[in-house]
């Protein structure tokens, strides 16, 4: 009797992912903005090159060189919706997609497929959680001009502690959970400048969204509390959510304010991230700082009681040191 022996290949992962692009609109957007009205049009269309990095990215991340090996034995025709070939399939092709990319602008791409999503989905952006950190560089980077392109590759604040390290910055704003603009930045680049460009940024990402401003916030951490942030933001009319640096005169006066007058009287209760609550208390003020409106409130935080004992004891234990 003879056999036939059959092999099994699982592709739901990759068309799940394909799908998703699809949904989303990334083949679609990708065409419309990266292939010329002139010319040859390219033999796999942007948009399915920006599949197939995409379904790598999210399946097993193999770098470019070797992607041929990764789709071997992969129905690509079913997978892409398209007739692609492996001998088709290289690290330049991919190399050229990604200059076409950059020279269009990836930001600009990236946020209308955001924006898809949001409509897709029927989400709403309430508000938009703005960070940044850094990735360090490494090997030479230098050119005759001393940077290459917009990004400059040098040193400056590392969040990954490796100041001896030359860097970039990546900058991401997020609601919902979801990713909704992204940017990379020169190395130097600091907190309290990133945010004051942002929110110069911030009009066209809430037109995209169709998002309502007098219902919406813009948070982000201490370095946004800036006299030009907050003017900037109020002349375009942004609401800014944000933590006022403990050094800052305003804040030392609120906190001295709060305990001397025993205001800190509102109970908070919040679920946090290990879906635990966390109690608070709270006392709102309304002020303003350097002649901007502002609603300050301050808190104590019950569970890191232990926490700031333990930074006051070492703190003393250091001026009795240097006392001696």
């Amino acid at each position: 009797m003879d056999y036939t022996i059959l092999d099994k290949y699982y592709y739901s992962k990759m068309n799940f992912i394909a799908g998703i692009c699809n949904k989303l609109g990334v083949t679609s957007t990708m065409n419309h903005y990266l292939t010329s009205s002139n010319g040859r049009k390219p033999d796999i269309s942007y948009g399915t090159l920006a599949e197939m990095m995409i379904v790598n990215l999210c399946d097993s991340y193999k770098p470019l060189y070797i992607m041929n090996e990764y789709f071997e034995e992969k129905d690509l025709a079913t997978i892409f919706n398209s007739d692609i070939s492996l001998e088709q399939i290289n690290d330049d092709r991919f190399g050229a997609f990604l200059d076409k990319l950059h020279a269009v602008g990836p930001r600009k791409i990236f946020s209308q497929i955001s924006a898809q999503a949001f409509a897709t989905y029927g989400l709403t952006v309430k508000n938009v959680n703005f960070d940044t950190t850094s990735k360090v560089m490494w090997g030479e980077y230098e050119t005759e001009e001393g940077k290459v392109g917009a990004v400059n590759i040098t040193f400056g604040h590392s969040k990954d502690k490796r100041e001896d390290k030359k860097q970039i910055k990546m900058a991401i704003g997020t609601a919902n959970g979801v990713i909704v603009d992204a940017k990379v930045l020169s190395g130097n680049i600091d907190d309290k400048t990133y945010n004051y460009d942002n929110l110069n940024d911030i009009d066209e990402l809430l037109q995209r969204t169709h998002t309502d401003k007098s219902s919406f916030y813009y948070i982000g951490d201490s370095a946004v509390f800036t006299e030009n942030n907050l003017i900037r933001a109020r002349e375009k009319g942004i609401k800014i959510i944000t933590r006022v640096p403990d050094k800052t005169l305003i804040a030392k006066q609120l906190i001295c304010e709060a305990l001397d007058k025993k205001q800190l009287t509102n109970e908070v209760s919040i679920e946090n991230a290990h879906k635990e609550l966390v109690h608070y208390k709270v006392s709102e003020y309304i002020g303003d700082y350097k002649g901007i409106d502002c609603k300050f409130a301050v808190c104590y935080s019950h569970s890191l009681e232990g926490t700031k004992n333990r930074s006051i004891l070492k703190q003393v234990s250091k001026e009795a040191e240097d006392l001696l």
